[in-house]
């Protein structure tokens, strides 16, 4: 005999987790960390009501998605103007990771400032350093640095 999960349901009948509420229409599920991290552009309408509305209702959630927003327009411009206001309020707001990342900025300011306003990146080394380890893990435990090198050469 097949089990319950496996046997074909009645026409019309809904499994246990899919019980709708009659008259109600059904809303999605959003994650609040999901739509305060997603840029507001990239939100479909129903979620944005929903962010407003979260917001509304907690004012150091409302503070610190302010100055998340804040924070991606000050990467965006690359400003450094923009960045010491920023740091002014994010130390002034008493939100623990935004003092963190305040104090955290403060102290390496020199790269922070550099990487904002040089145009030079080191985003191709990081990337050929992520495929030298990944060919490194491969080989784990059957390859010698010899093999290791062929291997990075022949995938270059």
């Amino acid at each position: 005999m097949l089990p319950s999960s496996l046997r074909p349901r009645a026409e019309g009948a809904q499994s246990h987790g899919c019980r709708r509420r009659r008259g109600r229409p059904r809303v999605k599920r959003v994650n609040v960390r999901w739509l305060c991290l997603r840029p507001p552009d990239q939100l479909e309408q129903f979620e944005l009501d929903a962010l407003r509305d979260i917001l509304e209702g907690d004012e150091p959630l409302a503070l610190g998605y302010a100055l998340l927003q804040r924070f991606r327009r000050v990467i965006a411009r690359r400003s450094v103007r923009d960045l010491d206001e920023w740091l002014e309020d994010a130390e002034a707001s008493n939100l623990r990771p935004f003092v963190s990342l305040s104090h955290g900025i403060q102290a390496d300011r020199a790269a922070v400032v550099n990487g904002l306003t040089l145009p030079w990146s080191t985003g191709p080394v990081e990337g050929t350093v992520t495929k030298v380890k990944l060919l490194k893990r491969q080989g784990y435990g059957r390859a010698s640095t010899h093999l290791l090198r062929r291997r990075v050469i022949s995938a270059a």
